[in-house]
């Protein structure tokens, strides 16, 4: 709990008294318009201070359930711990259980999650890790995969996705897995 008090102390004192981090850029419109044909403006996401130790658990252990459901072919599972938002993208239960990316997947381990602080730049993606003591709902998943046919969207061997999640009724769910934050 202290430490999590100095970061709010060290974000505060960065963001100052006109809300701006500290050595930013304060570009006016006209001169931000100028400067972005050269290089993007940057954008600072802070992550929300309702995030707790138990939110993040709670993700985690979503996280590897949601492989490890995968990986025993129980897609019925899986449906279960996504999201609606990310259900919506199937017409049913059954057109997600007879996808065509699900009936290619041989095998699936995932093998570490890793947490992040969501991007802070608008011209590429810049994550940083997040300091010890700071609960996080953003996380890496690093998992093997092998492919009985090729897909552009996987390769074979070690894949990286960017695990998205939503709460829904209070309850951390599946939003969805990404190549970006």
């Amino acid at each position: 709990m202290k430490r999590l008090l100095v970061i709010i102390l060290i974000i505060l004192t960065l963001i100052g008294c006109k809300g701006e981090l500290a050595g930013s850029p304060n570009l006016s419109k006209a001169e931000g318009a100028a400067s972005n044909k050269e290089t993007m403006e940057e954008e600072i996401h802070i992550l929300p201070m309702d995030i707790t130790i138990d939110d993040q658990k709670e993700v985690e252990e979503l996280i590897n359930d949601y492989f490890n459901a995968l990986e025993h072919r129980d897609y019925l599972k899986s449906w279960e711990l996504m999201s609606t938002k990310y259900r919506s993208g199937y017409k049913d239960f059954e057109g997600y259980n007879s996808a065509s990316k699900n009936s290619i997947i041989e095998s699936i381990k995932l093998i570490e999650i890793k947490g992040y602080i969501p991007p802070f730049k608008t011209k590429e993606f810049v994550t940083t890790r997040v300091p010890e003591g700071v609960p996080t709902v953003w996380f890496e998943a690093y998992f093997d995969l092998k492919l009985t046919k090729e897909d552009p969207s996987w390769v074979n061997g070690k894949n990286e996705r960017f695990v998205n999640v939503e709460k829904e009724d209070n309850i951390w769910k599946i939003g969805g897995l990404a190549t970006s934050p």
